[in-house]
């Protein structure tokens, strides 16, 4: 929790950084997030650890005090942009942010971990001891039996609490390596939205229709891989993705933003629940939104209304399948081969997790993609 503090610091000032360069409000939101709830929840979790020692206290308030002072300083530069947002000379500002407040910040950090770690230390010999002089007062009293056995069961305790100690080094140890993980990943995130914000930016300044809409997908994959990264970090699971739940957000969010124009799209989703890792997740994420963006695209031109099918199968094979009631492929279409760099895109991606993509008409009409992958 004591790196946590630090994080939140982090992650706020990284978060307040791209709302300035994008001024995209989802990372403001990301800002307040960290720099106001996380970082209240933290240091009440730390308060609470040194409820009973007035010492460890005292040092936690000049640390709680730098803190509050590192988020005035931020809300003052969010303030100062909002209000003019074409200052460039305050954009340089926030890109060299209070790094001293902060690394004071970290010593203080420091030495209130280092000092509880001390107290706990002292309170377990102050048991061992108290321990051994029960034992001495045993065998002094004549009790040999009696004392013979506290003593084996001393020995027996003793080793438990050292082996206690091991796990509890263990245990911090894997702590801090996953509140690294979850600083990798939240960075890449934020880095991925802003990417995501310039692309947005570029687009605006475009007046050819296919260009936009070029930008506008290739935005549309980078925010996809970003909403993979915040899955991981918000729920602690780095080593497995739970994809049936982000397919189910890409398939909401693309018929969403991407419905043709005069026709109602009805989805329908059929998750089994699967989890991969990460490569796998990012290209299944990818070739789903392909698939599902070229049904939105080509599958019901001049309809009135439209449904459109997900599904996720759990098995020894794993399958994908993605499927409309739309105008199905033309005569003759060889998806291999008249197909555009969207569906060049799918088989690449597809023989990439050594899987097999069908591309074809569906028996009751529209068209049918289905990826099949190994579990």
């Amino acid at each position: 929790m004591f790196d946590e503090l630090e994080l939140d610091v982090r992650e706020g000032e990284s978060a307040l950084r791209a709302y300035i360069l994008t001024n995209d409000l989802s990372q403001r939101d990301e800002y307040r997030k960290q720099a106001f709830d996380e970082l209240n929840f933290h240091l009440k979790e730390v308060r609470s650890l040194a409820a009973d020692d007035p010492v460890q206290l005292s040092r936690l308030d000049p640390i709680e005090a730098m803190l509050r002072q590192r988020v005035t300083i931020m809300e003052k530069t969010r303030t100062s942009f909002e209000a003019d947002p074409k200052n460039s000379a305050l954009q340089a500002t926030l890109i060299r942010p209070g790094v001293e407040l902060t690394d004071k910040v970290v010593v203080k950090l420091n030495e209130f971990r280092d000092a509880e770690r001390r107290i706990l230390a002292d309170r377990l010999a102050k048991r061992s001891s108290e321990s051994g002089v029960a034992m001495n007062a045993i065998l002094a009293s004549g009790s040999l039996g009696i004392g013979c056995a506290c003593l084996g069961l001393f020995i027996i305790l003793r080793g438990l609490h050292k082996r206690r100690e091991a796990e509890a080094r263990l245990r911090e140890s894997l702590a801090e390596k996953e509140v690294l993980l979850r600083e990798v990943h939240h960075r890449v995130k934020n880095n991925l939205q802003v990417i995501s914000s310039l692309l947005s930016l570029d687009s605006e300044k475009l007046k050819d229709p296919q260009a936009v809409s070029v930008f506008r997908e290739c935005r549309d994959r980078i925010q996809l891989i970003a909403r993979l990264h915040e899955q991981i970090y918000s729920r602690e699971q780095f080593a497995r993705v739970a994809f049936g739940e982000h397919l189910r957000e890409v398939a909401e969010v693309l018929v969403q933003t991407h419905r043709t124009p005069g026709c109602s799209v009805s989805l329908k989703v059929e998750i089994d629940p699967v989890d991969v890792d990460l490569d796998t997740a990012v290209t299944l994420g990818l070739i789903a939104n392909e698939v599902i963006l070229n049904s939105l695209k080509h599958a019901f031109v001049g309809r009135d209304t439209g449904t459109l099918t997900v599904q996720l199968r759990h098995g020894a094979q794993r399958e994908m399948k993605v499927f409309d009631d739309g105008i199905g492929l033309p005569p003759g279409f060889n998806p291999k081969k008249s197909g555009g760099i969207g569906l060049e895109l799918v088989n690449g991606l597809t023989r990439q997790i050594h899987g097999e993509a069908t591309i074809q008409n569906c028996d009751h009409g529209g068209t049918c993609t289905i990826i099949h992958f190994p579990a």
